[in-house]
């Protein structure tokens, strides 16, 4: 891809990926030096005031109460796929403003923004919701796992968005693999199956299924467990940066995830 790609919507948004740029975001020969500056910049604002330890958040419910582990994708140094929105208009937090009228868009934000929606929902509920992460830190895959293991929680759940090429579009959720994990890999398929199923009905992304995944997370962790991928931070980006649809998203995986605890 020797030329930007560019997208727009009738709002007047565009949003400008770079040529060059790898699955994982700013990356490539294509980055001209000032961009990378601009996003480098961004980049240590956003971790500056932030904590470097792992941080948990479990309050909610009773000793009874079903316990369900968020996991906000990335964060810190990590941060997932990278957009570039420009004339675009005034986005609240979590997304860095380069400008009055341009923003860089890191996946982790997008993720961690979500999470915490489908936190608050699920504790006016009365679940017990542990998290990795309450801010942009940096956690290991693994010590995901070992937090999600040691809260005894029922379920776990970690939120992406996906990074694939910037024109395709939908969600999808994976789960661990059957061969390697059996009734654990059955039981986080239905559960796979919830998510995928209210997401796709509430939203009108594009339905991708549920498909079996090979991730520390799915693999190091002894309850059911998905990794939701709820849009491409690329051809869903102007979706996923309107905050009314990504409180969608959280309304839709907070009720798969209510469906799977309770059945109703």
């Amino acid at each position: 891809m020797n030329n930007p790609v560019m997208f727009t919507d009738p709002s007047g948004m565009i949003a400008v990926i770079p040529p060059g740029m790898g699955s994982w975001g700013w990356q490539g020969p294509g980055l001209t030096p000032w961009i990378r500056n601009i996003i480098n910049a961004a980049s240590r604002v956003r971790t500056a005031t932030t904590s470097s330890q792992p941080q948990t958040d479990t309050d909610g419910g009773g000793a009874a109460s079903p316990i369900v582990f968020l996991d906000p994708g990335h964060g810190g140094s990590d941060t997932g796929a990278s957009r570039w929105l420009i004339r675009a208009p005034s986005l609240p937090a979590p997304f860095i403003s380069i400008s009055s009228s341009s923003s860089v868009v890191f996946e982790k934000d997008i993720n961690l923004d979500v999470a915490l929606r489908v936190r608050d929902i699920l504790q006016a509920n009365g679940v017990i919701v542990p998290m990795s992460r309450i801010t942009d830190v940096n956690i290991s895959p693994a010590d995901r796992a070992r937090l999600a293991n040691e809260s005894g929680a029922d379920l776990f759940v970690s939120i992406h968005h996906n990074s694939s090429n910037p024109f395709r579009s939908g969600t999808l959720v994976l789960y661990p693999l059957a061969e390697r994990h059996g009734s654990r890999s059955a039981a986080s398929r239905v559960f796979a199956t919830n998510i995928n199923n209210m997401v796709s009905a509430n939203t009108g992304l594009r339905d991708l299924g549920v498909q079996e995944g090979n991730f520390i997370v799915l693999n190091q962790t002894n309850m059911p467990a998905i990794i939701t991928e709820t849009g491409f931070m690329g051809g869903d980006l102007m979706f996923l940066a309107n905050p009314d649809n990504r409180q969608e998203i959280a309304e839709s995986i907070a009720e798969g995830i209510l469906y799977t605890l309770f059945g109703n």
